[in-house]
């Protein structure tokens, strides 16, 4: 199975996506990197940047099943479906968007960023422009991917 993990962030790289996504063929052996993002949106558009703790939920570091779908994003793009769109845990102490969830988020994906200069995630990990089409030719239609995201810890001092 292959491998799909994201850095600890490098800030050499220009923000908002600032570690990178690996993946690694069933052996260990590189395929390919793409700069990308394991935490949602610093901040909501217009406002000062902060991280985000209060507005999206930051899901836990750890290693989760995974499965590529060209569709299985919102308006049909390609994604990493996590847990099959089930639970997943959350850093934060309670899901802030959705607080009868508790310590767990659903419908967690990887996906293309909306903009160069925003994520465009409510929860979800993101690469930089054309990372679609990146993930289009890595992963093979419904092929289960292991994904790894590193702990969140450092996120909550962004920006400050």
């Amino acid at each position: 199975m292959k491998t799909f993990e994201f850095t600890l962030p490098l800030f050499s790289l220009a923000p908002p996506y600032q570690q990178l996504a690996l993946v690694t063929d069933p052996a260990g052996a590189l395929i390919g990197q793409y700069p990308g993002s394991s935490v949602p949106n610093p901040q909501r558009p217009g406002k000062p940047d902060r991280p985000n703790l209060d507005e999206y939920p930051i899901v836990c570091g750890g290693q989760y099943a995974g499965h590529y779908s060209a569709t299985g994003h919102k308006h049909s793009r390609p994604a990493i479906v996590l847990e099959n769109d089930g639970d997943v845990p959350i850093y934060q102490g309670g899901n802030p968007r959705f607080p009868a969830q508790g310590k767990t988020a659903n419908f967690i994906h990887a996906h293309e960023g909306d903009k160069d200069t925003w994520r465009g995630s409510a929860g979800c990990m993101t690469l930089a422009k054309d990372g679609g089409a990146w993930l289009n030719g890595i992963f093979a239609e419904g092929e289960p991917v292991l994904v790894i995201l590193p702990d969140p810890f450092w996120f909550a001092f962004e920006g400050k």
